[in-house]
């Protein structure tokens, strides 16, 4: 895991002594994570004409969202939430 999270290529051998990428999510988050630290964050955001367009037609139509996904928005809000538990199931069961 080490060797991933400095960005370095992890390989092992299978039985005909042939190289394989060792693939696994957390692998390749740590990877992920690494080049994201590295790539500077754009400054400014770049649009051609039509998309500028659309972009207007689209903040000048308003936000009118149904009541449920208001309701969510406002729970979300709360300053006294708390986030659920997370729970997983016993593997050894």
């Amino acid at each position: 895991v080490r060797q991933a999270a400095e960005g370095r290529l992890v390989v092992a051998l299978d039985d005909d002594g042939v190289e394989e990428e060792l693939r696994h999510p957390v692998l390749e988050r740590l990877v992920s994570r690494r080049r994201r630290a590295e790539t500077p964050a754009p400054t400014r955001l770049e649009l051609s004409e039509e998309e500028a367009l659309r972009l207007a037609e689209v903040l000048q139509g308003g936000f009118d969202p149904p009541p449920a996904l208001r309701d969510c928005l406002r729970r979300l809000a709360d300053p006294e939430r708390r986030p659920p538990q997370l729970t997983w199931p016993d593997p050894s069961a």
